[in-house]
């Protein structure tokens, strides 16, 4: 799984911040694979940009 994946599949449930995607990734990930929230806003940036989000 990718951050791109994994955060696609969080915001099915619905609209979420960066820190809000940021925490609930690394609790269903266990912690197993930390995420700084300037990945996140790049990775949704670049779903906004391919027309994902």
């Amino acid at each position: 799984m990718s951050i791109r994946h994994g955060l696609l599949a969080l915001l099915e449930r619905g609209p979420r911040y960066g820190s809000q995607l940021r925490t609930e990734f690394e609790s269903r990930t266990g912690s197993t694979w930390p995420l700084n929230v300037g990945q996140v806003y790049t990775t949704l940036s670049r779903l906004e940009r391919d027309g994902l989000v």
